[in-house]
C-alpha cells in the first residue's frame, strides 16, 4: 500500500462548553505536490526548507503545541490521542478529525421532593384515610375519598435538594454545578416540622395540599354528593357538602355540617350546628342528631334529636323530633307526626284542613310527664315478662327452653328501653326543677291552627274544637289554663279548645 500524505493543515478546536477538544488534520495538497515534483525541483525546495522534513511535518509535539495555544491541558493521554490521530491520517490518506481531550461535565443537584407516607397522599384520588381501611372486604359505603389524619401523625418527609458535583473542562478549569431547588411544599396551618424533614400533624383533621402549603384543616369540603364516590364520612371538624346525601349513607362530624342539596334516608350526626338548605326526605329510615341549632328547608318523615333551636323554612311532615329549643318558622307548616319542643313554637300553620293527627309536646314539663307515662308502661311490660318467665319455669312444655332463650333477648331489649327513658328524664330534670308547671313556653301560630292538632303543655292536653285562623298565641298562666290571644284579643281558651288535665304517674306512687 502506498504511503499516505505526510503533510497536513493542523487545526485544534474546543467546543463552547469546553468539554471536548478536536484535532482536525486536512490534507495539504500544495505540500504533497512539491513532494511529487522532479528531483532537482525538490532539491531546491529542500534547500529552502531544510527544517521541514516530511517526518517533522506531523510531529506530535508540534501538534500538541497547537493544542496548548487553544488552552488545552495537554497530558500523556492527550499526547497519545494526538499520535493515534496522526497515525490514522497516514493510514487513511484523507482528512481526519478526532477528539483528543474530553472534560467532565458538572452533575447538577437534584431538586428536593416530598415522600408521602402510605395512605397519606392528598393528591392521589381515592386514597384511604386510614391504611387499615384498605384491608379485607370492600365496603362500598365506607370508601373514603379524602385523607384524614390524627394528631401527631407523620404524614410526609421532605427530602432536601443536593448540591451536585463540579466538573472540569479540557482547559483544566472547574465547572460549577447548578444546585437543586428546595421542595416547594411548605408546612401550613396544623402542620409542624420535626428533625428538619418530617411533617407532623398538630391536630386531627383533613390533610390538604393547596398550592404549596400542606395543612391540616378542620373543614372537609365535599364538592359533590355523599354517595358511592365518597363513601360514609366521619370527620373531626366541620363538613360542607355541595350536593346532597344519598340513602343509607352516614355523615358524622364533631362540629357543624352544611349541606346544599337534599338529604335522603341517611344518618346525619352533627356535633355542632346543622344547615340543610333544601331539605330532608327521611323515609322513616334516616336519623338526624344535631348538637346545636338546625336550619332546614323541609323535613319529611324525619326522626331526630336537635339540641338547639330548629329553624324551619317550609314544612315538616310526619316527623318524630325532639327539639330542646324553639321551633321557629313564620312561614312553616307542621302536619302529622309526634314531636317535642322544649321552649316553644312559632310557626305559620299547625295541622291541615283534613284534620291529620298532629301531636306537639311543648315544654320540658310536658315532655317529662310523657316520659314518666312511657316509663310506667315499659316497667309494666317488664313485670309481665317476669310473670311469663315464672309460669314457663313451672310448665312442662317442650318449647320451654326455646322460650327462655327468647326471654333473655326480650328482657335485654326492654331494659335498654327503660334505661333510655331514665336517661332522658335525668337529662331534663335540672330544667324541670328550674321551670315549674308554669314554665315560660309560648305557642304562636300566624296563619291557621287546624283540627287534629294535639298540644301537650305542662300537664294539659289541648285540642282545637275546629280550625282557627291566626294569628293565635297560647301562653301558660300561673299554673292554670293558658291564655289565648286571637289577633291580639284575649279569648277564653275553653270556648275554642278542649282542655283536659293529665295525671302524673310518678306523683301517684311518690
Amino acid at each position: 500500500m502506498d504511503d499516505g500524505p505526510v503533510n497536513a493543515i493542523v487545526t485544534v478546536s474546543v467546543g463552547d462548553d469546553g468539554l471536548a477538544a478536536r484535532l482536525c488534520l486536512v490534507v495539504d495538497a500544495q505540500a504533497d505536490a512539491q513532494a511529487d515534483a522532479p528531483p532537482d525541483t525538490q532539491a531546491d525546495a529542500q534547500a529552502d526548507n531544510q527544517d521541514d522534513s516530511p517526518a517533522d511535518a506531523l510531529d506530535p509535539e508540534r501538534v500538541a503545541d497547537v493544542a496548548r495555544e487553544q488552552g488545552v491541558d495537554v497530558d500523556d493521554g492527550v499526547l497519545a490521542r494526538i499520535a493515534e490521530t496522526i497515525s490514522a491520517y497516514h493510514d487513511l490518506g484523507c482528512d481526519v478529525e478526532h477528539v483528543i481531550a474530553e472534560g467532565v461535565a458538572a452533575r447538577d443537584g437534584a431538586d428536593g421532593w416530598i415522600e408521602w407516607m402510605p395512605g397519606f397522599d392528598p393528591t392521589a384520588p381515592g386514597a384511604p384515610a386510614d391504611p387499615e381501611s384498605a384491608r379485607g372486604r370492600v365496603d362500598h359505603y365506607n370508601r373514603i375519598r379524602y385523607v384524614r389524619v390524627r394528631e401527631g401523625v407523620h404524614a410526609a418527609t421532605i427530602h432536601p435538594p443536593t448540591a451536585g458535583e463540579a466538573g472540569r473542562d479540557v482547559r483544566g478549569r472547574d465547572l460549577p454545578p447548578t444546585p437543586g431547588r428546595p421542595c416547594p411544599i411548605k408546612p401550613g396551618a396544623g402542620v409542624r416540622v420535626e428533625d428538619a424533614t418530617r411533617l407532623i400533624s398538630e391536630h386531627d383533621g383533613m390533610l390538604t395540599l393547596a398550592g404549596d402549603a400542606l395543612s391540616v384543616s378542620r373543614l372537609l369540603e365535599v364538592r359533590g354528593s355523599v354517595d358511592f364516590s365518597t363513601g360514609n364520612i366521619s370527620f373531626d371538624g366541620s363538613v360542607t357538602i355541595a350536593g346532597g346525601v344519598q340513602d343509607l349513607f352516614e355523615v358524622s362530624t364533631t362540629e357543624s355540617i352544611v349541606i346544599e342539596g337534599v338529604v335522603g334516608a341517611a344518618d346525619v350526626d352533627a356535633g355542632g350546628g346543622f344547615v340543610c338548605r333544601r331539605g330532608i326526605a327521611g323515609k322513616r329510615r334516616g336519623h338526624l342528631h344535631v348538637g346545636g341549632q338546625a336550619e332546614v328547608g323541609y323535613m319529611d318523615f324525619v326522626r331526630g334529636i336537635i339540641e338547639g333551636d330548629l329553624i324551619l323554612q317550609r314544612e315538616a311532615l310526619n316527623c318524630r323530633l325532639t327539639v330542646h329549643g324553639w321551633l321557629l318558622g313564620d312561614e312553616a307548616t307542621v302536619v302529622g307526626g309526634d314531636s317535642v319542643f322544649g321552649r316553644g313554637i312559632r310557626v305559620g300553620q299547625l295541622g291541615c284542613e283534613r284534620g291529620v293527627s298532629t301531636t306537639l309536646v311543648v315544654g320540658n314539663v310536658a315532655r317529662a310527664l310523657r316520659l314518666r307515662h312511657l316509663l310506667g308502661r315499659l316497667e309494666q311490660d317488664q313485670a309481665g315478662l317476669h310473670r311469663q318467665r315464672d309460669q314457663t319455669l313451672d310448665s312442662e312444655s317442650s318449647r320451654r327452653l326455646d322460650w327462655l332463650r327468647a326471654f333473655d333477648t326480650k328482657m335485654a331489649d326492654q331494659q335498654q328501653r327503660i334505661q333510655w327513658v331514665r336517661d332522658q328524664l335525668a337529662a331534663i330534670a335540672p330544667a324541670d326543677e328550674d321551670r315549674p308547671a308554669d314554665e315560660e313556653v309560648l305557642i304562636e301560630v300566624h296563619r291557621a291552627l287546624h283540627r287534629g292538632v294535639r298540644l301537650l303543655v305542662g300537664d294539659l292536653e289541648i285540642t282545637p274544637l275546629e280550625s282557627m285562623v291566626g294569628p293565635l298565641t297560647l301562653r301558660p298562666k300561673d299554673n292554670d289554663v293558658p291564655s289565648l290571644s286571637v289577633a291580639g284579643v284575649h279569648r277564653p281558651l275553653t270556648t275554642y279548645m278542649l282542655v283536659r288535665r293529665r295525671a302524673d304517674p310518678a306523683r301517684k306512687v311518690g
